[in-house]
């Protein structure tokens, strides 16, 4: 596709599957929602020049260490350290902090740096191959590229009443352009002015009910 899927970025997360890191994007664009898969990153941080790769050592999976033009705030050259997965990257940085060894940006999650690095905060294109799901489309290892896209998002707002955090379940209410439904549980019909309400017999009944029609409204954007 030359010109790509303009999207707008809903979610974006990373997991180590195997030996291998993943990254996983879900947009929304004008052809529905989008999921962005990349696969066989690399997680990044930097280390001084002046440690020694004996220091180092191998905490997690082994990591490439390449020198590059890059320098900390105080001026001190550093490297470039690549690890296969996330979780190896973590338990390197912390095994050298208890011995005063600083990796720098160990913090940056990869799925961030790899939007900062093509300067996406929300709009983006995407060129690759589409695959169509169920209900959504998926693309892998695309090129992502800046884009000034504006989505139009269906949004809602949910409301949930509740005994506590650990008891009862009384009813679940949710507002949107043009919508205002009320999912309760009773054992007698129930009417108001302003909202349709669907009547439940029970908690597991109200939350059956309720999850089905969100899958049929399929938002893109849920507030509360």
């Amino acid at each position: 596709m030359a010109d790509g899927i303009s999207c707008f970025l809903l979610t974006r997360q990373w997991r180590d599957v195997g030996d291998d890191l993943q990254l996983v994007f879900w947009a929304a664009s004008d052809r529905g929602p989008v999921r962005v898969v990349v696969d066989d990153q690399k997680a990044v941080c930097f280390v001084g020049r002046d440690v020694a790769d004996a220091d180092i050592g191998v905490f997690g999976g082994a990591p490439t260490r390449r020198p590059l033009d890059l320098r900390t705030l105080d001026g001190a050259p550093v490297d470039g350290l690549y690890f296969r997965r996330q979780r190896d990257l973590a338990d390197t940085r912390d095994a050298l902090r208890g011995r005063g060894i600083t990796l720098y940006e160990s913090d940056i999650k990869p799925n961030d740096r790899y939007l900062m690095e093509r300067f996406v905060h929300g709009a983006f294109a995407v060129e690759g191959e589409p695959l169509q799901r169920d209900r959504y489309l998926e693309i892998r290892n695309p090129r992502l590229r800046r884009d000034t896209y504006r989505a139009a998002m269906r949004r809602i707002a949910l409301d949930v009443e509740s005994d506590g955090l650990s008891g009862r379940l009384y009813s679940i209410a949710v507002h949107g352009d043009g919508l205002a439904t009320v999912f309760i549980v009773s054992d007698t019909p129930v009417h108001v002015d302003d909202a349709r309400v669907v009547v439940c017999a029970d908690e597991g009944a109200l939350l059956e009910t309720f999850f089905r029609w969100l899958r049929d409204w399929d938002p893109d954007l849920i507030l509360g």
